[in-house]
This record gives structure tokens, C-alpha cells and sequence, in this order.
């Protein structure tokens, strides 16, 4: 399972994105909840990455990405700036596919309910 790490900037700080698979296939990107990484996905990634573009990444504050100096800048609006900044970043010109856990759902409404995105998602 060869994956492709990049460092994606959002806002001011660095998220880590790790992708797998053809990118000219559907892409589908994996949020994981708290106290999770992205590591969490690796058993469900060798299912999906044959047929898919596979894309996790450490949300602010996990992981390999940078973790904001105050609590108030885990809000919600750039949980969803953050999803955002991938998707464009590793699926510039197609839609995502997302599945999310646990505090990775709850953020990834965010971004599944704002209108901006309903093209993207």
C-alpha cells in the first residue's frame, strides 16, 4: 500500500494528507475523529484504493499536521476550511466522496451542508 504524502496549508498551519490509488478515480476522503489520526483508516484503505482515489488527513491538532496555538481556531468553520483546503489541493477538479467517524462526522457536516461546497461533495 505505496501512499503519497503531502503538506497542505489552510489558514496558517500545515495539515499532512496521504493519498493512494489513480487520481483519475472516484476520490473518496477519509476524516477520522478525536484522538485519532489519520493511522486509523490504514485497514479500511487497502479496500478502497484498487477503485478509488484514496485521501486521509490529520485534522489541526493530530497527527503529523500543526495543532493551533488557541482552542477557539478548532471551530467548526475551519474544521470545514481545512476539508476544503484538501479536497482542492489533492481533487482540484472532481467531486469527493467523504466518510467520517466520530468527531470527523460532526465536522464534516460542516463542510457537507455549506452551500459552497455542494458542487464539490
Amino acid at each position: 500500500m505505496k501512499s503519497t504524502t503531502r503538506q497542505i496549508r489552510s489558514d496558517k498551519l500545515k495539515l499532512q494528507a496521504r493519498s493512494w490509488g489513480n487520481p483519475e478515480h472516484p476520490a473518496v476522503v477519509l476524516v477520522h475523529g478525536y484522538p485519532d489520526s489519520s493511522q486509523v483508516w490504514n485497514a479500511v484503505i487497502p479496500l478502497l484504493d484498487e477503485d478509488h482515489h484514496v485521501i486521509a488527513y490529520d485534522v489541526r491538532g493530530a497527527g503529523a499536521s500543526a495543532t493551533p496555538a488557541r482552542m477557539r481556531d478548532y471551530g467548526l468553520q475551519y474544521l470545514s476550511k481545512d476539508f476544503e483546503a484538501v479536497i482542492e489541493a489533492l481533487s482540484p477538479d472532481k467531486p469527493v466522496h467523504v466518510v467520517a467517524h466520530d468527531w470527523g462526522s460532526i465536522q464534516s457536516w460542516e463542510s457537507v451542508t455549506d452551500p459552497r461546497l455542494a458542487s464539490r461533495i
